[in-house]
């Protein structure tokens, strides 16, 4: 079973658990364990959620303690990986505001092997739109491009 849990505190925000489902405060039950695109989805959405809010720091809860953000321009304008949660939760907090990133896609189908589940990204800022991989185990890794053409 799987369980989609809206929490209050941000609207809007989905978390990925177990067990049962929750939508709203109201319970819905399924036994339909999630693709790998559903699980990458499931995530984007609460990253958006909370890279909108007026705290779009707390993002950095979604990684591992170790984990990365490679970011290539698309938010930092620079190239420059993050390592852990305080690195990313400080390199949020100074970026997310001015570069408004939004509209997280999965681009295809994302696949599930040996604990990683990788799926190409889309998604858009004040002044770009950007791609990149999305190898996460464990939620670790986000490699986002620009590719504003």
């Amino acid at each position: 079973m799987q369980t989609l849990e809206y929490t209050p505190e941000i609207p809007g925000r989905v978390l990925a658990l177990t067990n049962k489902t929750k939508i709203d405060k109201g319970k819905i039950m399924t036994n339909q364990a999630l693709t790998p695109t559903q699980k990458i989805q499931n995530w984007l959405a609460e990253l958006e959620s909370i890279l909108q809010s007026d705290q779009p720091q707390k993002a950095a809860e979604l990684f591992e303690e170790n984990g990365f953000w490679r970011d290539l321009v698309a938010l930092t304008w620079n190239i420059k990986t993050v390592e852990g949660r305080q690195s990313i939760r400080d390199m949020l907090g100074a970026t997310a505001a001015g570069a408004q990133p939004h509209d997280w896609k999965v681009d295809g189908e994302a696949t599930e092997g040996d604990g990683v589940t990788e799926a190409w990204l889309t998604f858009k800022t004040n002044v770009a739109q950007c791609e990149g991989p999305n190898p996460a185990k464990e939620r670790q890794v986000l490699d986002p491009v620009d590719r504003n053409d």
